[in-house]
This record gives C-alpha cells, structure tokens and sequence, in this order.
C-alpha cells in the first residue's frame, strides 16, 4: 500500500467514524518532508460536541487520547509557526524552549510561563 492509499484508508476511517467538520494532515507529510517510516499526522473537528455520546457508548478514554492529540498538536503547530516567523526574520531557534522565549521578547506572546509550562506538559503527553 502507497502513502497515498494510506492517506484515503485514515481519510475514509475518520469520515465514517468521526463525521468531523474538518480534517488536517500536518507534520512532516504535509510539508513534502516525509520519508518511508515517518508517522501520518492527522487532526480532526468534531469530538467537542460529542463528549457525552464517547462517554455513554463506553469511549471516555478514546475521547481523552483525542483530547491530548489535539494539545499535542496545538502545541507542535503553534511552536513551528513561531519558528517559522521568527526564520522569516532572521532570528533562528532551535527548540520549543528557545522558540517560546524568543518569540516573548519579541512580543509575539504575552505569558511566557504559560507557553513554557507547555513544554512539560507535551512531554508528559508524549512520554507517559
């Protein structure tokens, strides 16, 4: 099976079984960079106003994994994007840390202990 026919089996999997408003493909398969063993990133809209049918039918901890997905990747977008920009300006970082801490002198954002809490908390997510 091609990447490509992996890409529409995960597609059609979440249509029918999530019905979600929209479906995002991130990471390193959207921007071209992927290779043979990389892993599919994937987000999707639609579990919010389901929390109590995942609940009811037994999911409660589907609906939470969902939950952390969506954190991990808010967090991974949000420090790529910022990155990104701060490239753009010619200012280069190399981690979430220095990213997050470059992008609050620059202004960029309001409470650094915030987005640096993130950190922790992502890699409480992603190592646990």
């Amino acid at each position: 099976m091609t990447r490509g026919e992996i890409l529409q089996k995960v597609k059609q999997i979440i249509l029918k079984h999530a019905k979600p408003v929209r479906i995002w493909l991130y990471g390193s398969e959207a921007f071209g960079e992927a290779s043979l063993t990389s892993d599919i990133d994937v987000a999707f809209e639609s579990v919010y106003e389901r929390r109590d049918s995942f609940r009811t039918h037994g999911f409660g901890d589907v609906y939470l994994d969902i939950l952390v997905k969506r954190f991990e990747f808010s967090y991974e977008m949000s420090w790529k994007v910022l990155k990104r920009y701060l490239s753009f300006v010619g200012i280069e970082v190399q981690n979430p840390g220095s990213c997050f801490k470059e992008a609050y002198q620059q202004g960029l954002l309001q409470d650094e202990e915030i987005w640096l809490r993130m950190i922790e908390q992502r890699n409480l997510s992603a190592h646990e």
